[in-house]
């Protein structure tokens, strides 16, 4: 008889901490999703962004924008600095507001300051193209203001270029 009610004990603590864990699991996996306003957003993706104006050290580069809010920056070789990271958000269907950060360096390598960037993101009616009008500080490894420049710029979607024809036939 203590053999059952054991293993009917067993049983019934193994169901509890079943619907315990997988209401937990719930529970985070909703936590963790991202949020409805930018999964779907036109600014969801990967850009090549050309620089307009005087803003040092800017342009060419290739903005990714992700779902979840966050922003990578990767300027061409030559340019400081080359990698930026930062957030952006949603300002309406077509338009999203950014700020990314960057840390500069000498030819030495040594950190000379950061440069932060915050700006809007103006997507066109064809979804394919921005404009980002915005402010470039840049600051002293002390973090005291050096300068601030306006910045606009050109952005343009990357997307998946037809293949004109196929490098291998599989099983040739």
């Amino acid at each position: 008889m203590v053999g059952k009610r054991a293993g009917f004990l067993i049983l019934a603590v193994a169901a509890f901490a079943a619907i315990l864990i997988a209401s937990v699991g719930l529970g985070t996996a909703a936590q963790e999703e991202t949020p409805a306003s930018t999964n779907a957003h036109a600014m969801v993706g990967t850009w090549f962004v050309g620089q307009q104006g005087d803003a040092p050290g800017l342009g060419p580069t290739l903005a990714t924008f992700f779902a979840d809010g966050n922003v990578l920056i990767y300027a061409a070789a030559g340019t400081r600095p080359v990698s930026w990271q930062g957030v952006w958000i949603p300002d309406g269907p077509r338009a999203a507001t950014f700020t990314i950060v960057a840390a500069n360096v000498d030819q030495t390598g040594a950190f000379a300051g950061n440069a932060t960037l915050t700006g809007t993101n103006v997507i066109d009616d064809t979804g394919d193209r921005y404009t980002t009008t915005g402010l470039l500080t840049l600051r002293d490894p002390a973090g005291q203001v050096v300068s601030t420049i306006d910045v606009v710029a050109i952005g343009s979607r990357v997307v998946v270029a037809p293949i004109a024809s196929p490098i291998a036939t599989p099983g040739a």
